[in-house]
């Protein structure tokens, strides 16, 4: 849930509309304190216009052919619409890559997730080493200079010095890259 408000919050429209309106208050806002007038007098007249215009174009006489042919060409519209969205509306499949979330790199077995930015791009998300024997995240039990990591589950112990994250990304994403995309 988390996730799908922010995908809506970092939506280009979103931002772009929502910037707009909340840029037009602030100066709507602004104007009325250097007009001297009662804050939010603007944003009320420009609201009364448009409520005003609304009633006037309810109040207006209209033939009932007029309103007959314009649900009708709604109509159609609608299923015209209706029937592109769908033609041009395909499910995007997900990349096979995205199975790939466990291997082995640089003497540690590995887990993460795969995540998509704003871009479209996918990324690795949460790597952890994990534990050879029974797949439980492993946690640091420093001792003295050399790194230590231990298994809380069956108590397995590794002594050999953790590798740099980033190195363990970069040989991810060559993995995904040699495996998946050979053509290029």
């Amino acid at each position: 849930m988390k996730n799908k408000w922010k995908e809506i919050l970092m939506n280009p429209w979103t931002i772009t509309v929502g910037g707009g309106l909340i840029l037009s208050i602030f100066l709507s806002v602004i104007n009325d304190l250097v007009k001297k007038e009662q804050v939010f007098n603007t944003i009320s007249r420009i609201l009364s216009t448009i409520f005003n215009v609304c009633i006037m174009l309810l109040n207006r006489k209209i033939k009932i052919w007029w309103l007959l042919l314009g649900i009708v060409v709604f109509i159609i519209l609608s299923i015209l619409f209706v029937r592109c969205l769908n033609h041009t509306q395909t499910t995007p499949n997900k990349p096979e890559f995205l199975e790939y979330t466990q291997d082995t790199i640089l003497g540690y077995k590995w887990k993460w997730n795969w995540q998509k930015d704003i871009y479209g791009k996918y990324y690795v998300e949460n790597l952890c080493p994990i534990c050879l024997q029974c797949d439980t995240p492993l946690v640091d039990n420093t001792y003295g200079y050399r790194g230590k990591y231990k298994c809380l589950r069956c108590g397995e112990e590794y002594f050999k010095t953790l590798p740099d994250f980033k190195h363990v990304k970069m040989m991810i994403g060559d993995n995904v890259r040699r495996k998946y995309f050979t053509n290029e």
